[in-house]
């Protein structure tokens, strides 16, 4: 989906977004990534202003992505991203 229109892809990714929600600076993530962001930082990817934790599923999102997806001969959903694992603790 190199095609997706730009507001169906996070900013974190760059890869069309699976469980989009929008979080408290009012932009559109893949969930496990701004989850993953927000556990080392406190501010927004896109406008490094503060931010909180508060992310509310985006289900218009999800529903275009579904149905940009299916027009195209392609499953509805994407595969999930998947966070890189946190880093072991020092010994």
């Amino acid at each position: 989906a190199d095609d997706a229109p730009p507001e169906m892809t996070c900013p974190i990714t760059l890869s069309m977004m699976a469980d989009p929600v929008v979080a408290d600076d009012g932009h559109s993530y893949e969930r496990s990534a701004i989850q993953h962001w927000l556990r080392t930082r406190s501010t927004s990817p896109q406008t490094r202003e503060a931010m909180g934790p508060r992310l509310v599923p985006n289900h218009a999102l999800r529903n275009q992505i579904g149905a940009w997806r299916v027009q195209r001969g392609l499953a509805p959903m994407p595969d999930r991203y998947v966070p890189p694992a946190p880093a072991p603790a020092p010994a």
